[in-house]
């Protein structure tokens, strides 16, 4: 009996330590894919703030035109 607990001992060790060392390979790898995820959701935020900073410039300038398109309309009294 006592020799199968120290064979057991040793062989739950041995399961323990294989258990380490492979939950440091996967904590390892979900690190480089959570980095690679991180990365991939800067530069999209990047390129939809840029695509929004476009959308809203093309709308200014459309009511800086539409404003101007009215000024000429109106007449020259109305302003004031």
């Amino acid at each position: 009996m006592g020799r199968v607990e120290g064979t057991l001992r040793v062989e739950m060790g041995r399961v323990e330590e294989t258990l380490r060392v492979e939950m440091g390979r996967v904590e390892e790898t979900l690190r480089v894919e959570m980095g690679q995820i991180r990365d991939d959701l800067r530069r999209h935020s990047q390129i939809s703030t840029e695509s929004l900073r476009d959308d809203i410039r093309i709308v200014a300038e459309g009511v800086i035109a539409l404003g101007a398109k009215v000024e000429r309309l109106l007449p020259p009294d109305a302003l004031h």
